[in-house]
């Protein structure tokens, strides 16, 4: 029986480097079953790999064999082809049985989309508050007058992501996270898919990709379900995201 294992590599950009992860990995018969490129920013990269063998050991040796300019993140439990997970998990939003049954698979999915601990699905009301419509923990809302910088997300029609840092959502919300970093995409004209990790690991720009691609996806199969939701609100709280944001907008 083989074995699967999904990690991140960052990397140097250089002339050769992924040819010298390759040849780490055949050394010990590893496979990579699919590539993705997450991230590829001056002089770094950074891939997800997808991998088969024919035991963990086989792949553990393989990683350590990585050279030292190669840093390696293992996702725990999150084995899969992104692309064909992605299929799945749409599939699971399409078929629910109802619209609520539709907003729960929608958060508990995208967490195999983009390797998530939390998530969140959330209405902004034409009031400017914002409820809970699905989620992996339950929330409290969040006040018109409340800071929460998920909003800017719906305003600018534009996935976004940052370090859970300072008050960029009640304490209550932030508490339930506990999380390191955050990304946050519009799911239709008014909801919020809100997903968090608690690992020090950053999102990158093609993460925000496929959270955008799932999260538009979504949002025309609860339509299927009959939902409707009036236009939203922005009450007075602040949106600001952090300087250092990683931002990917929504194609038109």
């Amino acid at each position: 029986m083989s074995i699967f294992r999904s990690v991140r590599v960052q990397m140097r950009d250089r002339p050769g480097a992924l040819s010298a992860l390759g040849a780490a990995l055949a050394a010990l018969s590893v496979d990579i079953v699919r590539l993705d490129v997450v991230s590829h920013e001056g002089d770094l990269v950074v891939d997800d790999l997808y991998l088969r063998a024919a035991s963990e050991s086989d792949i553990d040796l393989a990683v350590a064999g990585f050279m030292d300019t190669q840093s390696v993140v293992t996702f725990q439990g999150f084995a899969g082809d992104p692309a064909r997970k992605m299929a799945e998990r749409l599939y699971d939003v399409v078929r629910a049985a109802n619209l609520a049954a539709a907003w729960f698979a929608t958060a508990a999915g995208v967490l195999d989309i983009v390797y998530g601990s939390q998530a969140l699905l959330l209405r902004v009301t034409p009031g400017g508050e914002i409820n809970q419509l699905a989620g992996t923990v339950s929330v409290p809302a969040i006040g018109a007058d409340d800071p929460f910088a998920g909003r800017w997300a719906l305003i600018y029609a534009s996935a976004a992501a940052f370090a859970a840092r300072g008050e960029w959502a009640p304490p209550a919300l932030r508490e339930a996270l506990s999380a390191a970093w955050i990304a946050v995409a519009p799911c239709g004209t008014a909801d919020l898919l809100v997903v968090s990790r608690s690992a020090d690991m950053p999102f990158y720009a093609g993460e925000l990709e496929r959270l955008t691609a799932f999260s538009a996806a979504a949002a025309s199969a609860f339509s299927l379900h009959g939902d409707s939701a009036a236009a939203p609100g922005w009450g007075s709280g602040r949106l600001n995201l952090p300087g250092d944001a990683v931002k990917v907008p929504v194609a038109a």
